[in-house]
């Protein structure tokens, strides 16, 4: 008989063994949700480590924040995964939909130096793109990149470290003239050139970093902030905010790289007491990654069918069918979306999120005039109700009430904007930079005739636009709520009476 070496032997049986499942871990720690591979260690350490940026972050900076955070989730995935949910080659992405924020992380595509290096970045690019004001995208990268090259360990958040090759990038001489910084907006053709996108950010990094951390040209920032703000051009906010010129700044940031300084400071922070991280069952991760999917619309027929997959093991999993009714309405499979909000509906307990999503797809179900056997004013008398439990369940949060008033206006509903408006008026109040419930006020506000309250709440809505076309949609309604009160003046002073 012929021996058979030992390792040999070994090799063998390890291939005939099956591969083992990638574990699943879930942990939160307030409104921080983490779906993390590997290991439970991952999905605490990242939740812990976010709510301890999140509170440095409040107290290094004066970015505006309102009462209520919003909810976010993380999802660390393989380097497979991560493909096949987003659909690229990316170490993270980060993206808000209704009042969530999401990060996915590819936890193969980072290095054991700065291995949250992403999630940091996500995250407070996140809070950066939800805070109300429109900033640039210089301010927004650099902002990022200051903390995202923080180090967190417990209790003690150290923040204004270098991260990646950075510096390296910088000292080989060439830099971009800042007026190019400054002007750059993200779709810029040039940020497609690899080696220019990463000289950019680096200098947007630097030049951040001497704002927050050395406190160069503090004021000057953010006075240059608030008139973009408020509409300037780029030219004529610098132009109001700094008392020098784009060639002595690029000779600032020039200097820099032979008798500048990068300081670090330290925060230290309540210590986080752990809770319990949960093993996650394969149904319940599809039923995760669908929701991601359906609410960017990246990869949706891998999201749908992910969602299926949950609910053919796990019949009752709300998550898979709130993921399988949204996606159907993006379809405008309105027929099959009813089917789930039927399910959902059925269910014994539902969070304030199903909640919310029954009434969306119900919305959008009606405006429709889909052929589903259900007349409109009974799909939207169900939308109502259930708007109103998820804000009765979840009042601190914008999208229920955001979704609700939208569809009062829409309905010219008086006696239902009646009862809403306070509500939304005390949301708004909390949080007073939040574009979507300025909105939300104004337009109710002008269904009742009150005037004065669309003016400011419009107002509002106008200065804390997140985008340009979301600026310039509440600049041509500033302007006819503005018509209709001079018509109305006119008229009262022809007629007093």
């Amino acid at each position: 008989m012929k021996a058979i070496n030992a390792a040999a032997l070994l090799v063998l049986l390890a291939l005939a063994l099956p591969a083992r499942a990638v574990e699943y871990w879930s942990y939160t720690y307030h409104e921080i949700e983490v779906t993390a591979a590997g290991n439970a260690g991952r999905a605490v350490d990242l939740a812990h480590d976010l709510a301890q940026l999140d509170a440095a972050f409040a107290r290094t900076t004066a970015a505006p924040v309102g009462s209520w955070r919003v909810p976010v989730h993380v999802y660390a995935l393989p380097d497979a995964v991560f493909k096949k949910v987003y659909g690229g080659n990316f170490a993270s992405v980060f993206a808000n939909a209704d009042s969530r924020h999401d990060i996915l992380i590819n936890i193969d595509n980072s290095n054991a130096v700065d291995r949250y290096w992403a999630a940091y970045f996500g995250y407070i690019a996140g809070i950066m793109a939800t805070a109300g004001n429109r900033y640039p995208y210089w301010y927004l990268l650099g902002v990022s990149s200051v903390f995202a090259a923080s180090s967190i360990s417990g209790d003690r958040v150290i923040i204004g470290g270098v991260a990646g090759n950075q510096l390296a990038l910088l000292n080989r001489g060439y830099m971009i003239p800042m007026r190019t910084v400054l002007n750059m907006k993200s779709g810029d053709p040039q940020l497609t050139d690899g080696n220019f996108d990463q000289l950019y950010r680096a200098q947007c990094w630097l030049f951040v970093h001497q704002v927050l951390i050395e406190h160069k040209y503090r004021e000057s920032v953010a006075k240059y902030l608030d008139l973009l703000s408020e509409g300037k051009g780029e030219g004529e906010a610098f132009s109001a905010s700094f008392n020098i010129s784009y060639d002595d700044l690029d000779a600032f940031m020039h200097g820099l790289m032979t008798t500048g300084t990068l300081n670090r400071f330290a925060i230290n922070l309540p210590k986080i007491n752990s809770g319990t991280p949960q093993v996650l069952t394969s149904a319940e991760v599809n039923a995760r990654l669908a929701e991601f999917g359906v609410s960017h619309n990246h990869e949706l027929q891998d999201a749908m069918q992910r969602a299926r997959d949950a609910i053919a093991v796990e019949p009752n999993n709300e998550r898979a069918w709130r993921a399988l009714a949204r996606g159907q309405i993006t379809q405008g499979n309105y027929a099959e979306a009813l089917r789930a909000v039927e399910r959902l509906s059925a269910q014994t307990t539902l969070s304030a999120q199903g909640y919310y999503d029954c009434g969306v797809a119900l919305v959008a179900i009606a405006q429709h005039h889909a052929d589903v056997a259900v007349d409109e004013a009974a799909l939207t008398q169900r939308a109502r109700d259930d708007f109103e439990k998820s804000i009765a369940m979840n009042g601190d949060d914008p999208a229920p009430l955001v979704g609700f008033s939208a569809m009062i206006v829409s309905h010219k509903d008086v006696e239902a904007a009646k009862k809403l408006v306070p509500v939304v008026q005390q949301a708004a109040s909390r949080n007073p930079n939040d574009s979507d419930l300025a909105r939300s006020t104004a337009r109710l506000c002008a269904l009742l005739g009150d005037a004065d309250c669309a003016l400011k709440f419009a107002q509002a809505w106008q200065r804390f636009s997140k985008t340009g076309a979301e600026r310039d949609i509440a600049t041509a309604y500033l302007s006819r709520i503005r018509t209709n009160i001079e018509r109305h003046s006119a008229a009262s002073a022809d007629n007093p009476n």
